[in-house]
């Protein structure tokens, strides 16, 4: 490469440019397949024709509750209700029954103070509430109601299953008056205590209770376990099942006339699954026939439901054929048991049936509801089955509802009135991805007659958490619910004018939560994301993904420390050759109490586990890790919190990179309340900084503040500063960075006022490198309420960003916004960003990067009427002036040059050039005096970005070298 001077001359107007303001270059959504789920679980009808539905809604900020609609005999809605437990946690309807004044009662599961617990209900046919009991068994933990029955004198019984005190689940059996008195409990506990759980209840003409379900025995194995209550709730008898030492699992039950128990389920015979139905005599629980009846198709069968009549003892369920699950049914006669018919439906994709309902309408006419697959190829598209036979079992009818979205759909029950109409009853996933609460009613030929749905106003929420840029690329991580399967892993690839280059999303192995922490690029157009996924056993993994830049998945880890415990990383670090490093926390033992412990990961390139190592701090209770930082080395530095028996302390561990060999780094205790760690990082000088909310009063409730620790690389504490915003008001953590020069910044949320209302503001302070507290700034929205910062970055001039999530008093309440504020390298406040999806929803930034002279903000937006909250990037431009300034008034000459660089700086007073290459990567950062020469060295061909910054000033040129 040829050299050549080249000399940097300001005029003497010399002209600066204060903070170059951050402006909207572009926004980029993302929607999730949501399942903004609204649901029917079970449905009843009076006299009238007037037909009751039970289930849940999604309502925004409540998650699931309580739903109950009142249709007419048109399909109008009349009136609905909902109802919201404890917390806004998860509440639902899963049975409803006609008490003896005509009243609704209902049963399901409801928050409250002690968790999840028997919710009971009672509405009129206006309905008014006219009372909500719930019921906390002896474990205190969460309890479930599944059915619900009346007698004749108005009382009502409602059962389910919960914990009890040695932490096995239970039968619970509750009976409460007309007036929602409750007046006894029935329980059954099984021989081996551990866990029973009904499965379905029947009352008899004379009020006894009769319940089945399954009871788990010392081998693990489980057997139908049959209890009838006398109205009183004391017990008459039990009657277990085991068929052949395996699982027997009882789902279904009927009573006849004569108060005759009948009891389906299925029943392993050692290889596979089979139908096993059997008849108990009410008064004794003796055997009816003269054994229980088997089908066995040769593959897993499963008797789902059952119901009767004096004619007929019908039971349905899906068996596999070897390659798919078919609707299996067969008719009994109730005196002898002996098959009556039984017959097959299969449908023309080749693909699986299941089966929900069985109802028996006049003339001995079967109703089947449940799903069948709709789509030929390898994608699922559930749609609402709906089957008639007659009483001979040759099939009437056949009855497929989609909803359009070629997403999944399912019938939950079904009724038959007099007339023989159908009412069926479930959910439908319109063609927006949002599940509907849904009623059809077809005739007895099997006319159409209506559909209705109700579409609540629930919110799921698709979230980016995490940004990450590569080779030009800026990546974002976060979730998306899918239809059910609650949230998965969703990472997008965009290009620097926004376009979506890629999409990829990981729904785990339960179809439940699988949600990401974190991203990191290995230099290479690879992309590392980790979180946590729900394993089939319902327990949480510890997850790993490496993308290649066309979006490829190369590998996938899961880590799961023990079947019997949860294993979440919550924080990944990349190495430069591409190993990764997880940290998190893991439940080894068996118990339900918690009592986590640090779990450290090291994966190779090539996703090999090279080591993993716990940590279990001192008393053996619950350790938490929270954050990991790498040295130059690859040794790993992971803080988290543990026990000492009064409060949780702050405990920093370091790991050697070869083998992960693990050294106490640090210790800090405040010994005054919960000091709870945020991030860790190491300096330029190989200190490591802890940014943690301490609770310096031992509170359980006020005066939190900001902690920030240094320790040298040796462990040693050099400085630890608390940062009190308000008094008594509190003040969480939720970012840190550091600096090139060691400066320290945290960002948060701070209660400066001090008073009993809930009024945070952003609260950003920088430390020095020897912790002197150099500024505090707050940002208040307009509306004065809650605003809360969740993620900053300083660029190379010192400039702040954070961003967060902030009231600015729109009109409409709760209209939360993405703001995102710039400070200078002073603290002062230059910039307050607004990014508002809707004037009706909330937006909020997650996390905010700089890179290639843009600031990104990700996290999510709220787009539509109903609410719902999409993936959400958001670029602005540049913050550093990496670009060329119009009307600087400074000059470099020659321009474009092709020698060596030199830059000759006018008199101006102090200031400081820095040198950027055209990725935005720092070249050189110097002080300069007037008339400085500053010689940067043999540099390759490109475009470069001449600053000079005085007292938070800057101007800015661009250089071409050839």
């Amino acid at each position: 490469m040829n050299r050549l001077l080249c000399v940097l001359l300001a005029l003497v107007g010399f002209h600066y440019s204060q903070s170059q303001n951050l402006t909207q270059q572009w926004a980029s959504s993302h929607a999730g397949f949501g399942d903004n789920s609204d649901k029917f679980n079970a449905l009843i009808r009076d006299v009238s024709g007037n037909i009751y539905a039970a289930g849940f809604t999604m309502r925004q900020g409540n998650g699931k509750d309580f739903l109950l609609v009142k249709f007419n005999s048109l399909g109008d809605t009349v009136w609905t209700r909902t109802y919201d437990g404890v917390g806004n946690g998860n509440d639902e309807l899963n049975d409803l029954a006609f008490d003896n004044a005509g009243n609704i009662a209902v049963t399901g599961t409801a928050k409250t103070d002690f968790g999840k617990d028997i919710a009971t209900a009672l509405y009129s046919t206006a309905g008014n509430l006219l009372w909500l009991q719930t019921y906390d068994y002896t474990g205190h933990l969460d309890d479930y109601g599944v059915k619900v029955a009346t007698d004749n004198a108005g009382n009502i019984f409602a059962g389910g299953y919960g914990y009890n005190g040695n932490l096995n689940n239970d039968y619970v059996v509750l009976k409460y008056s007309s007036a929602g008195v409750q007046t006894s409990i029935g329980t059954f506990n099984g021989a081996e205590s551990l866990d029973d759980e009904i499965a379905d209840m029947a009352i008899d003409g004379a009020g006894n209770i009769i319940v089945t379900g399954k009871s788990k025995t010392s081998s693990k194995r489980d057997d139908y376990a049959t209890v009838k209550f006398n109205s009183s709730l004391v017990q008459q008898w039990v009657k277990t099942l085991d068929q052949a030492s395996k699982n027997d699992r009882a789902t279904g039950i009927w009573v006849d006339a004569a108060n005759d128990v009948y009891v389906t389920g299925r029943s392993s015979n050692g290889s596979d699954d089979d139908y096993v139905t059997i008849k108990y005599l009410g008064a004794s629980g003796a055997n009816g026939w003269s054994s229980p009846k088997l089908y066995d198709s040769n593959g897993d069968d499963h008797a789902l439901d059952i119901a009767g009549n004096a004619n007929q003892v019908v039971v349905s369920g899906t068996k596999f054929n070897g390659l798919q699950k078919d609707i299996q049914t067969i008719a009994y006669n109730p005196a002898t048991g002996a098959v009556l018919w039984s017959t097959a439906y299969a449908n023309s994709n080749g693909k699986d049936e299941d089966v929900s309902h069985v109802a028996i309408g006049p003339n001995d006419a079967v109703i089947i509801t449940g799903t069948t697959d709709g789509s030929a190829s390898a994608v699922t598209d559930k749609n609402i089955l709906l089957l008639k036979y007659n009483g001979s079992g040759a099939l009437l009818f056949t009855k497929i509802n989609g909803g359009g979205s070629n997403l999944d759909d399912n019938g939950s029950a079904s009724l038959v009135d007099n007339d023989g109409n159908i009412y069926t009853a479930g959910a439908l996933v319109l063609s927006n991805s949002m599940k509907d609460a849904f009623l059809q009613k077809h005739d007895a030929a099997g006319v159409h007659q209506f559909s209705k749905s109700y579409n609540g106003e629930g919110e799921f929420t698709d979230k980016a958490i995490a940004l990450c840029s590569s080779v030009g690329f800026i990546y974002s991580t976060g979730y998306v619910y899918g239809y059910d399967e609650d949230r998965n892993f969703c990472t997008i690839k965009y290009d620097a004018d926004g376009n979506k280059v890629w999409v990829k999303t990981f729904n785990g192995p339960d179809n439940d939560t699988d949600e990401p922490v974190a991203i990191a690029g290995d230099g290479s157009g690879n992309v590392y994301v980790a979180g946590r996924s729900k394993n089939i056993d319902n327990n949480y993994d510890v997850l790993v993904i490496k993308y290649n830049a066309n979006g490829d998945t190369l590998w996938t880890r899961s880590w799961d420390g023990s079947l019997a415990g949860d294993d979440e990383a919550q924080d990944m670090a990349v190495d430069a050759v591409g190993n990764v490093y997880i940290t998190g926390i893991s439940d080894g033992e068996s118990s339900l109490l918690v009592n986590n412990d640090y779990i450290t990961l090291k994966y190779s390139a090539s996703g090999a586990l090279l080591w993993a190592v716990p940590y279990n701090g001192n008393g053996g209770a619950d350790d938490r890790a929270y954050a990991i930082a790498l040295d130059n080395a690859g040794n790993a530095y992971v803080t988290g919190r543990t026990w000492n028996g009064t409060d949780f302390d702050i405990q920093t561990q370091k790991y050697a990179s070869a083998n992960g060999t693990e050294s106490a780094f640090a210790t800090y205790a405040s010994n005054l309340g919960d000091d709870i760690p945020v991030k860790i990082k190491i300096d330029n000088s190989g200190n490591v900084v802890v940014a943690a909310t301490s609770d310096r009063d031992g509170s359980a409730s006020t005066n939190r503040d900001y902690l920030v620790i240094q320790y040298n690389s040796s462990g040693v504490q050099q400085w630890a500063k608390l940062y009190n915003g308000g008094g008594t008001g509190d003040d969480d953590v939720s970012d840190m960075v550091v600096d090139a020069t060691g400066n320290v910044y945290v960002t948060g949320g701070s209660d400066l006022d001090s008073s009993a209302t809930d009024n945070v503001d952003y609260m950003t302070v920088k430390y020095s490198s020897t912790g002197t507290e150099l500024w505090a700034s707050s940002y208040n929205g307009a509306a004065s309420e809650s605003d809360i910062a969740y993620a900053l970055a300083v660029d190379a001039d010192g400039l702040v960003y954070v961003t967060g999530q902030a009231d600015e008093g729109m009109p409409l309440a709760g209209n939360n916004n993405a703001v995102t504020v710039v400070y200078s390298a002073g603290g002062s406040q230059l910039q307050a960003v607004n990014y508002n999806g809707t004037l009706s929803g909330t937006d909020a930034g997650s996390a905010v990067l700089i890179d290639n002279a843009s600031v990104y903000v990700a996290g999510y937006g709220s787009y539509s009427l109903d609410a719902q909250k999409d993936f959400l990037l958001v670029k602005y431009g540049t913050p550093a002036g990496i670009v060329e300034s119009e009307n600087m008034d400074l000059l470099v000459y020659p321009n474009p040059c092709s020698q060596g660089m030199h830059i000759t700086v006018p008199g101006q007073g102090a200031a400081e050039v820095k040198v950027y290459n055209q990725l935005g990567e720092l070249i050189l950062q110097q002080p300069v005096v007037d008339n400085s020469v500053i010689n940067i060295g043999l540099q390759p061909a490109g475009i470069y970005f001449i600053h000079r910054l005085s007292n938070n000033l800057r101007a800015v040129t661009k250089l071409i070298v050839q």
